[in-house]
Order: structure tokens, then C-alpha cells, then sequence
């Protein structure tokens, strides 16, 4: 890409000119990306977060005892019920976790509906100046996290 301003050659992902810093204009592309890619790129992402969440990890997990709960008993092993039984413990612990993180996900999604719609920039932090060292700790703390003096 040719910047217009001093004539440099530059790379055809370069947003600014190398030598002079002038912006070059950006070359659009007559052929949109095709829809699939960009579905499976939703969906990847998607797959991503939805395995990131601790609810999501002790399900796999619980399930995955039961299975070999199953294997187990099925090969005449009574241990299998003492691995069924934690597997089922498992799986209500997920089931806990991943409501819990649904109300966290709907709260912040109100939260952040509620800001757009009210204006507000940004949430204030209230933050404690230790005496002794003026480092700031965060209101509640008992001792600074700078020096250990007693707030």
C-alpha cells in the first residue's frame, strides 16, 4: 500500500504510513467473509466461555464419574457406588454453581443496561490512604497492603 503523502511503500496491513506516520487509507474488500466462518467463529466462542465456568468443569466432571460408576458396578465392583454416589454429589454441586452463575451473568447484564440507560461513566472506588506509607487499600481492609500498618 502507497502512502498519498511521501509515496513510501508500505506493508498491506499497515493502518499508518512507516515514514512520515501519515494514515493510509484503508482498501475495503468488495467480497464479504463468508457466513459460515463467521457463525463457527461465534460458536467457537461461545464453546470457549461456556467451558471456562467452574459450573461447567464439575458437571463434565460428575458425569463423568457416573460413567464409570457404571462400568464399575457393571463389572460386579460395589466400589462403582461409592464413585456413583460422588458422582452425584457432583453433579448437584454443578447444578448449584451453574444457577448461581446464571444470576451473576442476568445481574451484570442489568447492571450494565441500567448504566447505559442512566448515563453513568464510571463506578466510584473507595479507596483508604494508609498514614504511614500512602499507599491506598481497599475500603474495608484493616491493615495496608504496602507496609502492614494497622488502617
Amino acid at each position: 500500500m502507497r502512502c498519498t503523502s511521501c509515496g513510501v511503500e508500505n506493508p498491506p496491513q499497515a493502518g499508518y504510513c512507516l515514514r512520515c506516520g501519515n494514515k493510509l487509507a484503508i482498501e475495503q474488500s468488495s467480497e464479504p467473509a463468508p457466513a459460515r466462518q463467521f457463525v463457527a467463529a461465534q460458536a467457537k466462542s461461545t464453546m470457549d466461555k461456556m467451558l471456562e465456568t467452574p459450573g461447567t468443569i464439575v458437571l463434565a466432571i460428575g458425569i463423568l464419574l457416573l460413567l464409570v460408576s457404571l462400568v464399575l458396578i457393571s463389572a460386579g465392583r460395589w466400589s462403582g457406588l461409592g464413585v456413583a454416589i460422588v458422582g452425584v454429589i457432583l453433579l448437584l454441586v454443578a447444578v448449584q454453581l451453574r444457577g448461581h452463575e446464571t444470576r451473576i451473568a442476568a445481574s451484570q447484564a442489568e447492571r450494565a443496561q441500567s448504566v447505559l440507560q442512566n448515563g453513568i461513566r464510571e463506578i466510584e472506588v473507595v479507596k483508604i490512604k494508609c498514614r504511614y506509607c500512602g499507599a491506598l487499600n481497599p475500603d474495608g481492609a484493616r491493615n495496608c497492603g504496602s507496609c502492614g500498618a494497622i488502617l
